[in-house]
Parts: structure tokens; sequence; C-alpha cells
């Protein structure tokens, strides 16, 4: 059975407008599992709910006012109608069932009926909607800009030539729902409902007549009855309450929205109970395995208006905010309240002259920036009582995608609809990308630290293709269906393509567009944006585009160090999104070590090292489980990639040296054949070198680069001949060979022991020239600043030999 979720993960092609509607809402679990979808296939999403029911805090909101529109319906009753309309370019979707827009509600036991029909061609019951749509907002009270929203998806989603198929959609606007079905008497009336009313179950009985009556456990309402001449008729969306069937909304009742469905079998299942038909019959509630006894009530929805405000809406409009509420006569002390990391605190005081108006209250505050909650307080009975919460909404940045390439000439929700592969194999997508790229703009929106709502902004940013490239595995964020009947289908997912072959003539342009992507990537750019350059480059090397060059290195160590988070988003970044992140910094350092030295000197050993030192701490937090997905899943001939075990040799390098910042100079030692302790505060190296000294003062050298203590000290040895060098600041001593003497220097600001000691002139002069023992002062106090125990080190009989 298909229900919202479902329909809109079957959907292909754009998608214009996704509303929801519902009594309770969780705008939590929308942005979780339905708003990625939705904006990346285009959609405005607009949810219209009962006001007072939101089953979310205000806090866990993210998106509400910059992704989507969020408003209340209010009116004498509950607004109760269940409803998801899918609007395309040619067709349109509709879903009406029993499940407000909730975990519970969407993903739980319920009812659906859904209808798809074409734009062109389809069932009146699609005009029929529309029509109903059209009129709400003159039976309800609704936010102004929603109101006209559903007059636009109303005019839109009738089609061109209608015809009759039995089906039909009833809403109670004007007439009672039940003076809208046929009168009996019928074979049998089948009921399920979580709640129900004995009046209303009394008059449906009296109105159908039914022979019998069956009743089965559920969750959800169900309504069905067999003609006499064998036919059956499911009702869906329905309540067996009287406010919900036997009033209508001008009479003060709750606003329904049912479908009603011809259908060959009965929805009930055959072992469904049968009762007598009399005025007592009553309703199973959901896990109770047999029908309630005769006149047992079930209690039902009795939520009414409370004498506080009642919050509609609100937007930005130019350089104010418009809020829209409700406050019945003589109200007084109205606040507009704001939500901020202290509660709600007042940010405006609506004067008591603009509380007389017939209708909505139109109250103009200072500007809010989009996705703030807000909600407005008064006085009542000398207690203040508060309204719900909406978030101000950005009307330009909720707009369908096909509005904003219109208006703007560039989709501001994802960055390309096409996976990688194929992004990056034809020249004219690329050039557009690339292009975006230049010109792309999206909020670092503030989301708080869960996965879900990561992957929601990586999605409406890059779009689902390029997402996955990035965020392999994570297409879907819904929770496993549950068992039964009636369950929510999960999104598909995709898988980045690999085999990726660009031709030896287009390498020139494909570098140079690799160069305009560096140029285009600042700390600004979004995180899921730098995180899928990164992943593009490495897709390009794997590619050969370099062909044998290194030129690649320069443009993938800046991607390595632009990948490092800001303090902001160190704050907002799950633990999920993080290894992910330090998994790819990890394939990247991976790959910049191939035929590099951290400890060398040349173009690549500098590029990789300037790439470790900015970014081990981060890649320490990658997983090894994660890398594989991470990496290109193809090599071609004259390209480049990294392996799961050097990537993994990273990681492990990486999480060794955030314990000890030197472990990569010491793991570069231990493949030279050294021997490496730790003694007296001093790094002790013993292994085979002719010139223990000019080794001493290039490892020196590598040890304070990563050191955090104030100097640092090497002994290297060569078991005939050793080197002591003590090195803080610009102070340089060092003790060789025999006779045993100290050698001071004072180096200039860009000078360091391997430049004055390591060349090949040998060791350069100096009139500071002391005997070993008994210790000089400034070595002494240099030793000290070292945090070396001289005296023990001496008596070791490393030193002097």
């Amino acid at each position: 059975m298909s229900t919202p979720l479902s329909l809109l993960a079957e959907w292909t092609g754009p998608l214009r407008e996704l509303l929801i509607t519902g009594h309770a809402v969780d705008l939590d679990f929308l942005e979780r599992h339905c708003l990625p979808r939705a904006r990346e296939l285009g959609a405005r999403v607009t949810v219209l709910t009962g006001h007072g029911a939101a089953q979310h805090a205000p806090a866990d909101v993210r998106f509400a006012g910059r992704a989507y529109q969020h408003g209340f319906a209010l009116g004498s009753g509950a607004f109760l109608p269940r409803l998801a309309v899918l609007l395309g370019e040619d067709r349109v979707w509709v879903a009406v069932g029993s499940g407000d827009p909730t975990l519970p509600g969407w993903q739980g036991g319920g009812l659906w009926l859904a209808v798809r029909g074409s734009l062109d061609d389809g069932p009146a019951a699609l005009a029929d909607l529309g029509t109903w749509l059209a009129d709400l907002g003159q039976a309800l009270t609704l936010p102004s800009w929603l109101a006209d929203t559903l007059d636009e998806i109303a005019i839109a989603m009738v089609p061109a030539h209608t015809r009759e198929a039995g089906l039909r959609f009833l809403g109670n606007l004007a007439q009672p729902l039940l003076a809208q079905l046929p009168a009996g008497p019928t074979r049998a009336l089948g009921l399920t409902a979580p709640a129900a009313d004995p009046a209303a179950v009394r008059a449906l009985t009296e109105h159908l007549q039914p022979r019998e009556v069956r009743t089965a456990p559920a969750g959800a309402t169900l309504i069905e009855w067999q003609a006499t001449n064998g036919r059956w008729t499911a009702l869906a969306g329905g309540h067996l309450t009287e406010s919900g069937l036997l009033r209508s909304v001008a009479d003060g009742g709750d606003c329904v929205l049912a479908g009603l469905h011809p259908r060959a079998e009965p929805v009930l299942p055959e072992d469904a109970t049968t009762v007598a038909p009399d005025g007592a019959t009553t309703v199973a509630p959901e896990g109770n395995g047999d029908p309630l006894p005769p006149k047992t009530v079930v209690a039902q929805d009795t939520s009414r208006p409370a004498r506080g405000p009642r919050l509609l809406g609100a937007f930005r409009e130019d350089d104010t905010t418009v809020v829209e509420f409700l406050v019945p006569r003589g109200t007084h002390g109205v606040i507009v309240e704001t939500l901020t990391d202290n509660g709600w605190l007042a940010a405006h005081r609506v004067p008591a002259a603009e509380l007389y108006v017939d209708g909505p209250v139109r109250a103009r505050i200072p500007a809010e920036e989009p996705g703030v909650a807000l909600r407005v307080s008064a006085l009542v009975d000398e207690r203040r009582v508060a309204s719900g919460s909406v978030h101000v909404t950005d009307l330009t940045a909720c707009a369908s995608r096909a509005e904003q390439v219109s208006t703007q000439g560039l989709a501001q929700w994802g960055l390309s609809d096409r996976p990688a592969a194929e992004l990056l194999a034809d020249p004219a997508r690329l050039t557009r990308f690339t292009d975006t790229l230049g010109k792309f703009t999206a909020d670092q929106l503030p989301f708080r630290p869960d996965w879900a709502a990561f992957a929601g902004f990586t999605h409406s940013v890059l779009g689902a293709p390029l997402a996955e490239r990035v965020l392999p595995g994570a297409v879907s964020v819904l929770p496993g269906p549950r068992p039964g009947a009636w369950s929510v289908g999960e999104l598909a997912e995709q898988g980045h393509g690999g085999g990726l072959l660009i031709p030896e003539q287009d390498r020139d342009k494909v570098r140079a567009h690799t160069r305009r992507w560096l140029a285009a990537i600042t700390a600004d750019s979004p995180l899921p944006v730098r995180m899928l350059i990164t992943c593009l480059y490495l897709d390009l090397i794997a590619a050969g585009v370099w062909g044998h060059d290194d030129d690649w290195r320069t443009g993938l160590g800046e991607l390595a160090q632009a990948l490092c988070p800001t303090e902001t988003e160190q704050k907002a970044l799950p633990d999920q999104a993080q290894a992910r992140l330090s998994t790819l910094l990890a394939a990247c350092l991976a790959l910049l070590l191939q035929d590099a030295d951290l400890q060398g000197g040349s173009a690549a050993d500098r590029t990789a090292r300037h790439a470790w030192e900015r970014c081990y701490e981060w890649a320490a937090f990658g997983r090894p489980e994660l890398v594989e997905p991470l990496l290109p899943d193809f090599r071609r001939f004259e390209g480049r990639t990294t392996t799961v075990t050097e990537v993994e040799q990273v990681l492990e390098l990486a999480e060794n040296s955030v314990d000890e910042p030197s472990a990569a100079v010491q793991e570069d030692l231990r493949e030279r054949g050294f021997e490496i302790d730790r003694l007296d505060g001093a790094w002790v190296v013993t292994g085979e070198c002719r010139r223990p000294l000019r080794e001493a003062a290039r490892m020196i050298t590598d040890f304070a680069a990563v050191s955090k203590q104030g100097g640092t000290a090497v002994v290297v040895s060569n078991r005939r001949t050793m080197a002591l060098l003590l090195w803080s600041g610009r102070s340089l001593a060092f003790t060789e060979g025999k006779p045993p003497t100290w050698r001071s220097y004072q180096l200039s600001g860009l000078s360091t022991p391997h430049s004055l000691i390591g060349g090949s002139e040998g060791v350069p002069s100096t009139k500071d020239i002391r005997k070993l023992l008994p210790l000089p002062d400034p070595v002494r106090e240099l030793a000290e600043r070292c945090g070396v125990d001289l005296p023990s080190l001496i008596s070791r009989d490393l030193v002097g030999r």
C-alpha cells in the first residue's frame, strides 16, 4: 500500500510541489526522512498542520523556513486531513489516509488511498480535491502566503480532461461527511478505529442500514460497506466522531478529508469480528485482539481552541518579519517571543491598537533571520499563555527549483543531478558544473550534531547522486520499515559509477576545470562542497588526467588542508560525518605520501609534509571500514590511486601522532634502520650513519617541527662516535667526538640546525667553544629549556665518545 514516503521514493523527474497536511506534526522527522528527497527533486515543500499538536522541540528543527514552509490551519474544530500531494510537470500523485506526518503516522500501521493521475487526462477525483484545496482558505484561517500556495496547487493539479472512475474525495467544509455517503440498506459494514464515538457509530449504522457489522483491531480508522450488489466501498481518512462525521466545518465541526474507493474485495480481514448492527456497536483499539464490549466509549480527540493566542505563521518581507496570529477580543499583553540559546525571550510587544481587527493580526516586527523559531504569548486571567511555535519563512529560499532557476539563473538546491563519473566524463555537464560552482552560494546551515541532519544538508546542497559519492551508503536515512501489511518503502540507493574514462585530448580542459575548482573553494564553502571537490579530484587522479606529471600534488594538498573543519563546523559535526571527513583526509594524505618522504626536501616531500602537519590530527578520527567506499573504484593507465592498506597505515600513524606528535618522524627513522629511545628527555637514535652530527642536525630539525615543548635534544650514535644537539628558539649547542667540547651558535630567524650543519660545507666556525665539563652556564640553561637531564645523559656514557 502506497504511503507519502513510498510515493516520494518512487517519483522520478522534476517535482514542483509537495504538500503535506495533518493534525500533529514532527518537523524533525520530516527533515530527516522527507525533506532531502523532496528538495533533491526540486520541490517547494509546504507543511500545513493543526495548532498546538507539534511532536518536536523547536530547537531540534533546523530547516523550517529556509528549505520548506510550515504554518497552522485554524478553525472552530480540529484540523484533521491527512494528505500528501506530489505535483510534477505532467502528473500528480495524491495520498489520503490515517497518518499524521510523524514517525508513527507515516511509518507505523496505517491506511492510505493513493491516486496517480496525468495532468492531461486524470480521474475526476483530482478536480474534486483541487476544489477542496481552493475552498480551504475560505473555510479556515490560514497563513496568507500558504493560502496563496494552496490556490496555486489547486489550480495546477486539475487534469485538462477528467474521467469518472468511481473514486471520490469527500470533505466536510460545507456539508457533514455522513450526508455525502450513499444511504442503505447494505449487506455489511466494516469498522476499525483507535477511538470512536458511540453517537457517530449509531448514526452511521442508521444511515447505511447494514445487516451485520464487522470490526477488527487497528490503529487507523476505516469505514467500508458492501452494497446489495456485492461491491465494496472503502472510506479512508474518515473519523468515527460526532465532530468529524456528523458536523461540517461551517457548523463548528472538525475539518476532515476522506477518500471513497469502490473495491471488489473488503479491506478488513476475513476473521473480523461480527456484531449486531445496533447503536451500541463500538470499535477495538490498536493492540486489543477483541472488539470492545457493547456501550464502551473510547475517548475521542477533544482538542479545541484555547483562550490564548493562536499562531498561524511568520515570514520575511523586505526588512521586517510579518507574524500572523489570532487572539480573542480583549486580549492584552501580547508579545512576540524568539527562541535563543537561553530559552524564549521577548522580542517585540504588539501594540493594543493592532489587535482590534477582523481576522488575523498581522504584526510587523524587526527582521529576524529565516529559520528562527518564534511564538506569541499573551496575558490570560493574569497568567501568560503561549501559542505554538513556527519558524520565520524565507519565501524565496523555499521556492521550487524551477522558480529559483527562472528568477536567479542558478539552482540553489543541488549542484548536479548526475553521478560523479557521468558528470566528469561529459564535457558539457562538467562545464556547467564548474560555472555553477563559481557562482554557488549556500547557507552554512547551523545543523545540530545529528547524522540525519548532516546527510539531509549534504543532499540538499549537492543533490543525491553527488551526495552518494561523498557519503556512500547514506542516501536513505530512513529507519527500516516495520513488518506488517502497511509499511513504508525505503528510499532507493544509487551507487557512484566506476570506470571513468577521460580521453587524452580532453585532459587539458579537465585540468583547467580543476584549477577553477581550487580557486572557488574557500573556508566559507559548505563542508559538503569541499568534500565533493576532493572526491572528484581523487577520481580524476585515478583516471590519469595528469599523466605521469606530479602537478596534481599541489592541488590535492590544498584540498586536504581545506577539508579541515572550521571552529563552527567542529561544533556541528556529528560523529558519523566526522569519521567520513577524517577518512577522506587520510586517503588524501596516503596518496600524497606515495613516492614522498615527510623528512625529505623535494617538492613532493614538502607538499606532503605541509598537508600532514595541517591535517594529521583530523585524519586520526578516520575509520578503516569507511576507507574502501570513499576511494575511486577504478584506475586507468597513468592514473594513481591509493590502497586500503596505505590509508589504514596513515590512520594508524595519524592516531599515534596525536598521542605522540613525533610518531611520523620516528616511523621514518625506523624505516631507515635506526633504533630510537627516549632517555632523560632526549631522543637517542642509534644506527649506521657516516656523519652522526649531520644526521643529528636533520633529526633535531624534524623533531622540533612537531614538538610542543620549548626545546629539543637529540643524540645520534653509530656505535663508534656520537653527536648531541640542544636547540631552543635561536640557541643551538652541540658536542661530538673527541676532544669533547661544546660549540654554541645563535641562529638567524630562518635558520635551522639542518640548514646550518647539514650541508656539505661542514661545521661553521664559532668563537663560543667550551669544555664538556663542568657544564657551562649557557649550556645548562639551554638544557633546562629543552627539558633534558644533561648530567644523567652524560653519565650514561653516550656523550664524549
